[in-house]
């Protein structure tokens, strides 16, 4: 990706966002309201303290030529207005919004388009049960279709699944990807 990611917001969720953003060698600026530009976690980040619904702020981050937004502040009424906003400032750029209600971003509709609106709970959940069930769980991920988990499994060297074709699998729901040994 050519162009930065704007970050708004840096919680919890934000600062393990802006590590990923970082380790996959993305530019980031950060827009967040509490962080203060002498933390050394921002160190060669472009960070502007101050409230993301400013416009002037986003227009300061240069939102109208960023490659994507990611708002993940923890009040969804400061989410929605900052998608919405940026929404009209670069109405092309894909906006991920952290919602703690998923609703309200779905009755926006046509307002906040290419908007993904993603709950950390619900990615989270199942992610939490297949751990709890397999102890083998890597991630979650939201597809068009639904929410998937992956797995790795061991199989022992006897097991009757060596050998068998992931077709010949039953899965109970769930889409198998790839054995290996």
């Amino acid at each position: 990706m050519d162009r930065p990611v704007l970050l708004c917001g840096l919680g919890r969720v934000g600062w393990r966002i802006l590590d990923h953003l970082r380790a996959a060698g993305v530019r980031v600026i950060v827009i967040d309201f509490k962080a203060e530009a002498k933390d050394p976690r921002l160190e060669g980040i472009t960070f502007i303290q101050g409230d993301c619904r400013n416009p002037e702020l986003l227009e300061r981050a240069g939102v109208t030529g960023i490659g994507g937004a990611i708002i993940v502040t923890s009040e969804d009424i400061v989410n929605v207005s900052t998608a919405m906003l940026i929404r009209k400032l670069n109405p092309e750029t894909r906006i991920v919004v952290r919602m703690f209600n998923q609703n309200l971003m779905a009755r926006l509709g046509g307002a906040v388009k290419n908007t993904i609106a993603l709950s950390v709970s619900a990615l989270t959940a199942p992610l939490i049960a297949s751990t709890a069930v397999t102890g083998q769980a890597i991630t979650a991920i939201k597809l068009a279709n639904g929410d998937r988990q992956i797995a790795e499994i061991r199989l022992d060297p006897a097991s009757d699944l060596i050998g068998r074709t992931l077709g010949d699998l039953p899965t109970r729901g769930l889409t198998l990807v790839a054995l290996s040994r």
